[in-house]
Parts: structure tokens; sequence; C-alpha cells
């Protein structure tokens, strides 16, 4: 119960005092949505403004760059809190960023911009206390709620990664009952950022299975998107957006034109391995395993690793022999996230890749052990 507590304390502590300015865009957001009645329109709002609108010159017509579930959180929070919601604070802050740092509800509205994902974690943690072994349920909780991953993107930064995190762990969990069931949660997931969509294949254990789990996961998210498919800025700058370009950067030629991409030659060996062999893994084995290969090949931004961390978790409990690799894993992450705070010499991180993807083979290897 202390340890409990004490993750509580750590997430009030945490949500007042740190700032990162990633959280105006879902300010933004979530105002265009129940203060100006943006509910399908937000995403082209700044592209209509002048050219000299001041939120024009700050942000520019891309500001929105992800699905609608991640701005429609705080536009649905804003709405049953406005009586007691900071706005003024808000729009200095979007306004000015230094200025609404001096106002008496600063530290407030930062509280206010991070409490979507503290009522929304309780939730989703409850589930998956319920789904979980009873013997584990205990050791699950006490390491969810002191997960420092957890703790910085979402409370500290203010990134929903959180979200995305949890949904993928509870249809992990819950994929032995429904698979179409899980494939829905993917789908959701999939509204705040698509790369669940690739754990959709992993779902089912005949070929009829994967297929109407992979196409509920899709109309899942397309149910999601579809108010917005008709605004020009939703499929320039979050339906297309820039980060995708990732999945394909890291390559071996083979021509002048041609090349492997280590991604998706990763990820088609896996649903090969899945195909023929599906009882190596645990299905939350086998989406760590997706995630574990993103991260090994991708320069990704600190908050992501949220996505795998939960599961990860799930795995040093459960499994004594990915204790080590696990270990290892977080604490390379840990370089590498401090490479985005200070200066670490690129050879260094570049080392410290080559580990993380050396461990997480590791990892997947000892979680077919089990």
């Amino acid at each position: 119960m202390i340890f409990i507590i004490l993750g509580i304390i750590l997430r009030f502590v945490l949500m007042p005092i740190v700032y990162h300015p990633d959280v105006r865009a879902m300010g933004m957001g979530g105002y265009l949505i129940s203060q100006k009645g943006q509910v399908t329109q937000f995403y082209d709002y700044l592209s209509r403004q002048p050219r000299d609108d001041r939120w024009v010159e700050i942000f520019t017509d891309g500001l929105f760059i992800y699905p609608p579930l991640a701005y429609w959180v705080h536009g649905l929070f804003m709405s049953l809190t406005s009586p007691v919601y900071p706005f003024t604070t808000l729009l200095a802050l979007l306004n000015e960023a230094e200025i609404a740092k001096t106002l008496p509800t600063w530290n407030y509205l930062l509280f206010m911009l991070k409490v979507p994902y503290l009522v929304l974690e309780a939730v989703l943690i409850f589930a998956i206390y319920k789904l979980t072994d009873p013997k584990y349920k205990k050791s699950v909780l006490i390491f969810c709620m002191l997960n420092p991953v957890v703790l910085y993107s979402a409370y500290a930064m203010g990134q929903f990664d959180i979200l995305i995190g949890y949904l993928v762990v509870i249809a992990a969990l819950g994929a032995l009952r429904s698979s179409y069931l899980s494939a829905v949660l993917l789908g959701i997931a999939s509204g705040f950022k698509p790369f669940p969509l690739f754990l959709l294949p992993m779902l089912g254990t005949n070929i009829k299975a994967k297929i109407i789990s992979v196409l509920v996961g899709l109309a899942t998210y397309g149910f999601i998107i579809s108010p917005y498919l008709r605004s020009v800025a939703f499929k320039h700058y979050a339906l297309l957006a820039s980060q995708t370009d990732k999945l394909d950067y890291a390559k071996i030629l083979v021509s002048g034109s041609q090349y492997l991409s280590l991604f998706w030659l990763g990820i088609i060996l896996l649903y090969w391995w899945n195909w023929y062999k599906p009882q190596h893994l645990p299905i939350w084995g086998w989406f760590t395993a997706i995630l574990l290969l993103f991260y090994s090949v991708t320069n990704w931004h600190p908050q992501w690793l949220t996505r795998v961390s939960i599961l990860l978790i799930i795995s040093l409990i459960q499994n004594r022999r990915t204790r080590l690799p696990i270990a290892v894993l977080f604490c390379v992450a840990t370089v590498i996230l401090l490479s985005f705070y200070t200066f670490i010499p690129d050879q260094a991180i570049s080392m410290a890749r080559a580990i993380f993807a050396a461990t997480s083979i590791v990892t997947v290897l000892k979680m077919r052990e089990s």
C-alpha cells in the first residue's frame, strides 16, 4: 500500500511543477473543441486564420499532427470542467508562455492539463489489475504506480502515450478471452497514434480470426478518423504525418535506388514466426517484440518508450529470465533519454542504440523460454 501511495504522491508533485512546450498543442486542441465548437474542424482552424494571426505566427498551420483522440481527451475534460478550468491562463500560454508562467494560476493550469491522464490511468490500471493472474496482481499494480517512464512522460512532459501503452496492455491481456475486443482496443489506441495497427496481425490463432481481427481494428480506427477525412490539414499533417518516415530510415542498400528496410524486414519475420509458432510467445510477448523492433531501428522520442514499458513490467514480473536484459534496456534507454537534454557524443549514442537492439533480441528469446 505504501508504494501505491508513493506513486500517487509523485504524480501530484510532478503535475503542477514541470512544463514541456508540447502541452500547448493539446491545450489548444482541447480549447478549440470544447470552447469554440471546432469539433470536426479544429485541424483546419489555423489554416483558416489570417497569416498575421498570433497563433499562426507561433505555431504555423501544422500544429495538430496526431489523430483526433489525442485532442478529444482534452476537449472532453475541458467541457466537463469548464466552470473551474483556468482558460485565461491557457490563452496566455498559447499567446506568450513566459507571461503565462508569471500568472498565479500557472501551476493550476499545468495540473489541469495532466489530470485527464491521471483519471484515465486509474481506470486503465484497474482493468489491467482485473485481467492479471491473481499471483501477479500486487506486483503489477506496484510497478505500474512507480513506473519511471510513465512518471516522466505523462506527469512531467504531459504526453498522452500513457494511454496508448495501457490500451495495448489491456488488449494483450484480454486477447485470450476475445481477440475481436482486443482488436477494438488496438483500434482505439491507434486513434491516438497509428502504430498499434501493426499489432493487429498478432491477434487470433487461425487465418479467419486474424483477418477478422485486422478488419475490426482497422474499422475501429477508420470510424474514429472518418469525420476528419475531408480535412486537408488532417490528411497532410496527421494522417500522413512526417514521423512515419522514421520506419524506413534504417536500411541496407541493395542498389543505387533500392534498399531493404530493417523495420519491414523485422516485422514481416515476426509475422511469419507468429503464423507458424504462435505458442512460442504469449500475446503480450508478440506485442513487445514488435515494439522493441521499432525502438531498435528508429530514432524514437523519449515519451514513446511508454508504449512498451508496461509490457516489459509484465515480463519482468512473470519471467525471471528476462529481468537482466530488461534492466539493461531501461538503463540504455535512460542514456538515450539524457541525450535529448545534454551533450553526449553521437558515437556513444550509436553504441547505446546497438546495445538496445541486441538486448531487445535477447529479451524476446528469453520470453520464448518461459
